[in-house]
């Protein structure tokens, strides 16, 4: 079981020498672009999705809000027509 890791190693070389020549003879210049457009473009679409979630949220809390205070609204109604109705006692 000793030496394992050296054929492993030999073996992985021996069939990967082709794609690394392809990787090592690449553009610099066009990494930078690459890279460049990769940060920007998904930056754009992440900031996209932080806004729409707290947008939405937003909403939601609003509506729930919104009907609150409706009900709120329409029990101080309710409260204060019957505290103003006439005693009959009197």
């Amino acid at each position: 079981m000793e030496g394992w890791t050296t054929i492993m190693y030999l073996v992985s070389i021996h069939f990967l020498t082709d794609k690394i020549k392809m990787i090592d003879s690449g553009s610099p210049a066009v990494a930078i672009i690459y890279f460049n457009l990769l940060i920007f473009i998904g930056s754009y679409f992440l900031m996209n999705i932080v806004v729409a979630v707290i947008i939405t949220s937003y909403a939601e809390t609003k509506s729930q809000d919104d009907q609150t205070k409706k009900a709120l609204n329409e029990d101080s109604q309710h409260i204060s027509t019957e505290g103003s109705e006439p005693n009959e006692s009197d």
